[in-house]
């Protein structure tokens, strides 16, 4: 089994890794005391991944809405004004890709949920001009540290498959992709399904 399978490393496959000075705890007391936050990063960079580690570690009942850039914004604003009337106090919504929303239909999502006392996380590659509770980078330790885990998780020591990612495959795929991880890992299941081909 090739260990970058799409179904390893999308958002709550993986737990997110927390830079030095930041843990899951820190993270979930600044959401609860700002109550209105965006995490704000490029594409790849651990957002969403994030956001699956925050609400599956929050005790908040959430409601999602994730906005990908082809979908109709009037449907997705609709969908989103339904769940805030459906709503109670204090319940999470999380906004994936509230930056593909007109800034007036932004506007009125954040005035409803102070309204309703909710808590809003959303996720955005520029500020939507909220706080922010982190903002995503990529490193290549970290891409390292992933793939290492990866490797280790899926495959066996003695398996034939162990050693056919190399450290220069990794270091090319982290650049070719640069910041974006997520396509980093799509390169390196090529280069895996290549190579186990050829064995």
């Amino acid at each position: 089994m090739n260990p970058f399978s799409s179904r390893f490393i999308r958002p709550g496959a993986r737990r997110y890794l927390f830079p030095p000075n930041e843990s899951i705890n820190s993270v979930l007391e600044r959401l609860v005391e700002k109550r209105i936050v965006q995490i704000v990063g490029p594409h790849g960079s651990g957002k969403s991944t994030l956001v699956e580690t925050i609400c599956q570690s929050s005790d908040y009942d959430f409601a999602k809405v994730v906005i990908p850039s082809s979908r109709p914004k009037n449907e997705a604003f609709k969908e989103i004004r339904n769940k805030i009337e459906a709503s109670s106090q204090d319940k999470l919504l999380v906004i994936d890709g509230i930056e593909q929303l007109k800034v007036s239909q932004r506007s009125r999502i954040i005035a409803k949920c102070k309204m309703q006392k909710l808590l809003l996380l959303v996720t955005t590659h520029v500020s939507v001009g909220v706080d922010t509770l982190m903002q995503t980078s990529t490193s290549f330790n970290v891409f390292r540290q992933i793939v290492d885990e990866m490797l280790n998780e899926r495959l066996d020591s003695v398996s034939r498959d162990a050693d056919l990612i190399e450290t220069t495959d990794i270091e090319r795929a982290f650049k070719n992709s640069f910041p974006d991880l997520r396509e980093a890992f799509f390169e390196l299941y090529d280069v895996f399904e290549r190579r186990r081909a050829a064995v």
